[in-house]
C-alpha cells in the first residue's frame, strides 16, 4: 500500500486544491471545500507530518516531494 492510497477523500481534495492555487490558509480551504476549519486543520497536520504539504506563516502549499510525485 502506498501513502497515496492511505489518503482520505478530504486529503486528496486539499492536495488537489493546493495544486491549483499554489498556497493558501485553512479558512480558504475550508470555505472552498465546504468543510469545517477544524477538520481541514487536522487533515493538514497529517499531510504535513507525511511530507505532502508545508506551512509557513500560516499558509500551506504542496511540498516539493508532492509536486514531483515522490509520495
Amino acid at each position: 500500500m502506498t501513502k497515496t492510497s492511505r489518503l482520505s477523500e478530504l486529503d486528496r481534495e486539499i492536495l488537489t486544491y493546493l495544486g491549483i492555487v499554489g498556497g493558501t490558509d485553512v479558512a480558504d480551504i475550508a470555505e472552498v471545500l465546504g468543510v469545517n476549519e477544524h477538520s481541514v486543520q487536522q487533515a493538514l497536520h497529517k499531510l504535513d507530518d507525511e511530507g505532502h504539504v508545508m506551512m509557513r506563516l500560516g499558509w500551506y502549499r504542496l511540498s516539493e516531494a508532492a509536486k514531483a510525485g515522490r509520495l
